[in-house]
């Protein structure tokens, strides 16, 4: 069937229609233009429909119809223009790839329950597609190969809820440069990588259990996240695939939990970014980025180091306090305090006039020794995490 460049000023009804060419083009239509609605409800198509180029100006209806072409195009519709929504529904089935490369759709784009299938390459193949109502493949839609919303622009919600999704070594779902008001991940688990980079949506509603061969999360921005979740698990999520240390999603997941008022598992995911950025320095430096992680936990733990002071303080004074050192001067009268003097070696700053005042000997001259050392780190470890916790965190 040919309507090329073919202007209908009325609706085009081709419901429960059987169209049939396997080795080419059942339905060439290129640049069709039509006023009303194009009704392809119930139809059987063997296979391409090519409407590259078209405008419809109201709905288009493929529920119920079954297109044939494996292996190959089963619709071209690359910058199709709808005016009303697209649907897909009660039972449509494709068997074959389903092109929508920059096409746009005044309403909105509906495949609830649809199963589109291509194993080898793309069942959805919609780079830079438009869609001002949204675009909704819930309740039992499967897609068995790829899905490229790439670049697309969705102006209400990508409902993904209750729909399959089974990709190929290429991936599963690849939405990068996308931008919608809301994503809305499948509770079942989407078999194949997630490409979500550079993505751009409101709201961010995701399971980290959906997505279990990773998935990209490099300059994606969102302003919240549904569930939450504890820190531990999100950071989970955005490192199951190694894309190296981008910065950028731990500090986009910081400033989620700290604008919700959880400023505490904020600090944790700038932990953890330390901790990644610390993994790919030389030896040396992670090396001292360990010691900082210990004792401050890169400044996000502030604690640790109050900790480590109590504990060195106690240790200092039970083992100088049974062990006095001796008096520089055998003729003062300086009264030995093992609290104050381990206070002295531990604390650079401070000096109680013990330290200057007492000689330790053998075994306990190491030890004080190891004290001033360690307090000399504790200082230059807390002066340092701190300052990059005020700075950065």
């Amino acid at each position: 069937m040919v309507f090329r460049r073919a202007h209908i000023t009325d609706f085009l009804d081709l419901r429960g229609a059987r169209l049939s060419n396997p080795a080419g083009r059942a339905l060439f239509a290129p640049e069709l233009i039509i006023d009303g609605d194009l009704l392809f409800r119930d139809g059987s198509v063997a296979g391409e429909i090519n409407i590259i180029d078209g405008h419809v100006a109201g709905l288009l209806d493929l529920s119920g119809a079954r297109l044939e072409n494996p292996g190959n195009i089963a619709v071209c519709a690359s910058r199709l223009t709808v005016g009303g929504p697209m649907i897909g529904r009660d039972g449509f089935t494709v068997n074959g790839d389903v092109v929508l490369r920059r096409a746009r759709i005044a309403g909105f784009l509906d495949l609830c329950g649809a199963r589109l299938s291509n194993p080898a390459g793309y069942a959805l193949f919609a780079p830079g597609l438009a869609a001002e109502g949204g675009v909704v493949f819930r309740d039992g839609s499967v897609f068995d190969g790829q899905v490229s919303l790439e670049d697309a622009h969705i102006t209400g919600d990508l409902d993904l809820t209750e729909a399959r999704f089974t990709g190929h070594q290429g991936g599963a779902l690849a939405f990068a440069h996308l931008s919608a008001r809301q994503l809305k991940m499948p509770r079942t688990p989407v078999t194949g990588a997630v490409d979500l980079s550079h993505m751009r949506v409101g709201v961010l509603s995701a399971h980290p259990d959906s997505t279990p061969d990773g998935i990209r999360v490099s300059e994606l921005v969102y302003d919240t996240l549904s569930p939450l979740l504890p820190p531990g698990e999100r950071v989970r999520w955005l490192t199951t695939i190694d894309e190296g240390y981008l910065p950028q999603p731990y500090e986009q997941l910081a400033a989620v939990y700290r604008r919700l008022g959880h400023d505490s598992d904020a600090r944790s995911v700038l932990l953890a970014k330390q901790r990644r950025r610390h993994r790919t320095l030389p030896l040396p430096a992670r090396l001292w980025g360990l010691l900082q992680d210990v004792t401050t936990g890169y400044g996000y733990r502030p604690g640790r180091a109050g900790l480590w002071l109590i504990g060195l303080v106690a240790a200092g004074t039970a083992i100088f306090g049974f062990h006095h050192p001796a008096p520089v001067n055998a003729t003062g009268n300086a009264q030995f305090n093992p609290f104050f003097y381990t206070l002295d070696l531990l604390l650079p700053i401070f000096s109680y006039g013990q330290q200057s005042a007492f000689q330790p000997a053998g075994a306990y001259q190491w030890l004080s020794y190891g004290l001033i050392t360690a307090g000399w780190i504790l200082a230059t470890t807390i002066i340092t995490g701190t300052s990059r916790a005020l700075y950065r965190g």
